[in-house]
């Protein structure tokens, strides 16, 4: 093998290994843009859920409130005030 069919060879090998590391790199930048898409869907998700759980909250504290209130005027009317 002659220095020319050595150099030929280097460079079908660099050329090889260039195309290989850029698709590598695509495919990394598409995963990567999915997986933030999908991070982004997850945080809606759970932003949603929180909120729903703090409605639930203020809704059964209310609901305690008012029993608490109805439970105070019972009393009242049956004559133990």
């Amino acid at each position: 093998m002659n220095t020319l069919d050595l150099v030929q060879s280097l460079n079908c090998c660099f050329v090889f290994v260039i195309v290989e590391s850029t698709e590598q790199s695509d495919q990394l930048k598409q995963s990567l843009k999915e997986e933030k898409q999908t991070r982004k869907r997850l945080e809606s998700k759970v932003d949603h859920i929180e909120e729903e759980l703090n409605d639930l909250r203020n809704e059964k504290e209310s609901l305690e409130k008012v029993r608490v209130l109805s439970g105070t005027r019972q009393n009242c009317y049956g004559g133990m005030c």
